[in-house]
């Protein structure tokens, strides 16, 4: 697959660098040599040799066209427009001084994204193919002020200004993108911009085109680099094909891949029926009604956790912390605000379906799996609760699943849920969504905190949509658009 040729190209990349590196050091006494960019003032000599090439063969159109190329990534560089005219060529310009690589700007302090990956010259190296279009006309301009931006990205040290810089490109890049499909420069400028935003949406669209035109044969180091880093935070993973009219087809598990690379697990939950509610719980859990999910959908195996949240929000504001513990003392506003960010990146989510909170019903339905008593069988094997936990959460999944293959149902966190809280009807339900308004939103299962009745597949909790509350989090649900 292109993905594993590209951490291998990558390990090669790294091993040689490693070993010019050991084979240069410095004295054990010595700093280490700050090290920057190279140069790009100066045109690769293989490349002014191929343009010489084209004009001694005559191929004066092809000539003109990688000249003007030639002089747009190397505009220092005069030897381009004096070969076509056939004047004497002077030598390549001078690289910089080595003192002068001592005034380059200072690395980007720790935490700052424009740290993790210094940004590159204007272009690639000219060895990296550009594609079979180039701009032409207004565009070449609009081009050129995309290279100076790039520029722009590189030179300057302010967070903020940084930010603006890379979110221009990316807006005045995206126009270019059908005139010039296969411009390899224009998708690794665009892919490099998203990378530093988190912006994942034209992240994955720029890095799979750069795959699609051949990028990992490119032998580019920077690109290799670049797609590198891409595949390991999950932009270049590939979404499954699901088509929610054919349950047939649809596989019992599914895992999606949330941005940073970090997998969710998801468990297909099969349309039915159920009696909602109970017959002697307390007075919001009746009457108990009959209720029928007509169409299937898929639900988190496990309750969100850290990482999950720390992949899209970039915060963990859990008390009790751990990755693999569920994220708590999140809002159900806070959570609304997890689900746009999910579903703007959507990376590897499956076309047509968005990320959701599950309805009550789905909720509900799920937890019992089948069964019509308080819980989906024994607590003490399926939850934490305040009987077990120590009054505190624990990782998701080391209690046993219910018969779904569903962990975590009863107790660990408490769950919001998509509806607002309202009163049951003794009317049977087709796949209800609750009260069309109201002052709370629902969540069901109990916490570590609580006691077991309030952990049962019947209880309702109720909480405002601002509230934040060291028991409470969520679970996922796919919903499909269709």
């Amino acid at each position: 697959m292109k993905t594993r040729l590209i951490r291998t190209l990558a390990a090669l990349l790294c091993a040689t660098l490693a070993l010019r590196a050991v084979e240069t050091a410095a004295p054990t006494n010595t700093p280490a040599p700050v090290l920057t960019a190279p140069a790009a003032s100066s045109i690769p000599e293989d490349q002014i040799t191929r343009l010489k090439t084209l004009v001694t063969d005559g191929k004066t159109a092809d000539a003109a066209k990688f000249a003007d190329a030639l002089a747009l990534l190397y505009p220092d560089d005069p030897r381009p427009a004096k070969i076509l005219t056939g004047e004497t060529v002077p030598p390549a310009p001078a690289a910089p001084a080595p003192e002068a690589a001592a005034s380059s700007p200072a690395p980007a302090p720790a935490g700052d994204p424009a740290a993790e990956t210094a940004a590159p010259s204007s272009t690639l190296s000219a060895s990296a193919p550009s594609g079979a279009s180039e701009p032409t006309g207004l565009d070449r301009v609009k081009w050129a002020g995309i290279e100076e931006l790039m520029k722009d990205a590189n030179s300057t040290q302010d967070t903020a200004e940084r930010t603006r810089i890379l979110t221009s490109i990316l807006e005045k890049s995206a126009p270019l993108r059908g005139t010039y499909p296969r411009m390899m420069r224009l998708w690794y400028f665009r892919a490099f911009a998203a990378l530093q935003l988190r912006d994942f949406t034209a992240g994955a669209e720029a890095g799979r085109k750069l795959l699609a035109l051949g990028a990992t044969e490119s032998g580019d180091a920077t690109m290799l680099t670049l797609l590198g880093r891409m595949e390991n935070e999950g932009y270049l993973a590939v979404a499954p094909e699901l088509d929610p009219t054919r349950p047939g087809n649809l596989p019992r598990e599914l895992t999606v891949t949330l941005a940073g690379n970090v997998a969710l697990e998801m468990v297909w939950v099969e349309p039915g029926s159920f009696t909602m509610g109970a017959l002697g719980g307390s007075g919001d859990e009746q009457p108990a009604h009959p209720v029928t999910i007509t169409r299937g959908f898929w639900l988190g195996k496990y309750e969100v956790t850290q990482a999950q949240w720390q992949a899209i929000m970039r915060v963990n504001p859990a008390l009790y912390l751990g990755p693999n513990r569920p994220v708590e003392n999140v809002s159900w506003d806070d959570v609304q605000t997890f689900l746009q960010r999910a579903n703007t990146s959507a990376i590897g989510l499956p076309a047509g379906y968005t990320y959701a909170l599950p309805t009550e019903a789905q909720w509900e339905y799920a937890c019992r799996a089948g069964t019509t008593g308080d819980y989906a069988g024994p607590l003490d094997e399926l939850g934490w609760f305040s009987g077990n936990s120590e009054t505190r959460t624990h990782s998701v999944g080391l209690k046993r699943p219910n018969a779904w293959g569903l962990y975590d149902m009863h107790g660990n966190v408490r769950e919001w849920c998509h509806d607002w809280f309202g009163d049951y009807s003794s009317a049977a339900a087709v796949d209800p969504r609750g009260a069309t308004s109201g002052a709370y939103r629902v969540n069901r299962g109990g916490g570590c905190s609580n006691g077991a009745v309030f952990c049962r597949s019947a209880n309702r909790y109720l909480n405002d949509p601002g509230n934040r509350r060291v028991d409470l989090g969520f679970r996922l649900a796919l919903r499909s658009t269709r």
